[in-house]
């Protein structure tokens, strides 16, 4: 192979790492925790849910995935995927 060819699939080989590591996904969650965690009947939530607490309670909707963590889980309106790990989970919607 000629020098110029070596050099242009160097600098392409470059320009991809480049776009790979600046092009970084953009990830929107919520945070919740504690004793008693509920989602208010009327709250929308736009962006996945994670949450960890005694009682979850999920009155309200949310937009995106539901991982959970709890002693009782009581699951309303989902929009997305669920994952829940608990003692007594309830999965209704």
């Amino acid at each position: 192979m000629s020098k110029r060819v070596l050099i242009g699939l160097a600098a392409l080989l470059v320009l991809v790492l480049v776009t790979v590591l600046v092009a970084v996904p953009v990830l929107a969650a919520e945070l919740r925790g504690g004793g008693d965690v509920t989602v208010a009947s009327g709250e929308v939530i736009d962006e996945d849910l994670y949450v960890a607490g005694d009682h979850i309670i999920v009155n309200g909707t949310i937009n995106g995935d539901l991982w959970a963590a709890g002693g009782t889980i009581i699951n309303g309106t989902v929009n997305g995927s669920v994952l829940a790990v608990g003692g007594t989970v309830n999965i209704s919607g």
